[in-house]
């Protein structure tokens, strides 16, 4: 599936932006716009493939990561990046609001707690992502909590094995 990111072009004249130097400024736009990225703004990606898409060493990802995160803005923490306040650039429609619902469902509760939600905007409580969920930064692996469970399928078969999501990414048992 295709994704687009429009950037604001006031992003070049933000007071954040206007001191900081060309490498993390190219840094920051990639957080925001690489293929990884989606509306809620919290995903994994690994360090070895910024630094394969940006050019900018490894070290140096570390460094400016370790800025950006003193400074509130994103953090790098086991493998997923978290940029704040990201879901108040997205549009305030349904689907937008569903979609970053549903990617809640999948992320880190540390993660959504740091990046600030406005959970009043999506018209949910933040505790009714958790409900049954045991999903720490420490233990990512949990059910889809998407599924639509149903009781009668034979768990033993293999085209009715559950996805379960590790690491962020869906396998099967």
């Amino acid at each position: 599936m295709s994704k687009q990111r429009y950037i604001n072009t006031k992003f070049w004249h933000d007071n954040y932006m206007i001191n900081k130097d060309p490498i993390e400024k190219l840094l920051f736009l990639y957080l925001l716009t690489n293929q990884e990225t989606n509306i809620l703004g919290i995903y994994e990606i690994s360090i070895e493939l910024i630094a394969f898409d940006t050019g900018i060493d490894k070290d140096m990802i570390i460094k400016i990561l370790t800025r950006f995160k003193e400074e509130n803005k994103i953090k790098y923490e086991n493998g997923f990046i978290a940029i704040k306040n990201f879901t108040k650039h997205q549009a305030d429609n349904p689907k937008i609001n569903q979609g970053i619902i549903s990617l809640l469902r999948q992320t880190p509760k540390e993660l959504i707690k740091w990046v600030d939600i406005d959970f009043n905007r999506l018209g949910i409580k933040e505790d009714s992502l958790y409900i049954g969920l045991d999903r720490t930064s420490k233990d990512l692996n949990y059910s889809n909590p998407n599924l639509n469970l149903n009781p009668n399928l034979n768990p033993n078969s293999e085209k009715d094995t559950l996805p379960i999501l590790k690491q962020g990414k869906e396998i099967y048992k």
